[in-house]
Formats: structure tokens, sequence, C-alpha cells
């Protein structure tokens, strides 16, 4: 269980947020340089960080070497996927 690491409250106390870069919008060139105007959406950013939130204080933390919730061991698919 992910507990605040400032005034230790858990389970319900704590959520976790996972953080992902933004969208990739991939923009044509040219051999002259000219760059087309009209951008592609390519795909959604990889996931960058966990982050756990305590609604007692409000404390905010980064969770180390976690990128996805599922990497969690209370997530109920947890070690099914790797990376």
């Amino acid at each position: 269980m992910i507990c605040c690491p400032q005034c230790r409250a858990k389970g319900e106390d704590v959520y976790l947020q996972e953080i992902w870069a933004g969208d990739l919008i991939e923009f044509q060139q040219d051999q002259d340089g000219r760059i087309d105007p009209e951008g592609v959406l390519i795909q959604k950013g990889d996931p960058v960080k966990v982050q756990g939130v305590c609604c007692r204080c409000l404390h905010r933390w980064t969770l180390r070497g976690v990128f996805q919730i599922i990497n969690l061991p209370g997530h109920p698919d947890h070690g099914k996927y790797r990376r």
C-alpha cells in the first residue's frame, strides 16, 4: 500500500496520478526545407511518471522507478505485462 511520506496517510487518503507526455504531432518537410503547416497527430506520448497525492496534507511526490500504475503491486494486472 502506498503511504504519504509526509503524514503517513494511506488507502483512500492517497490517490495516484499516471503522468503522460503530450501528444506527438509530426510535420513533414520537403527537400527545400519548407515545412508543411498541416501536422499529423501520430500517437500519444509515453508514460513519464506516477505521482502520489495525499488528501490529508496535500503533499505530492513521485514514486521512483514507476512509470505506469500497472507496475504497482496493488494493481490487478501487475506483473502480466512487461515494458
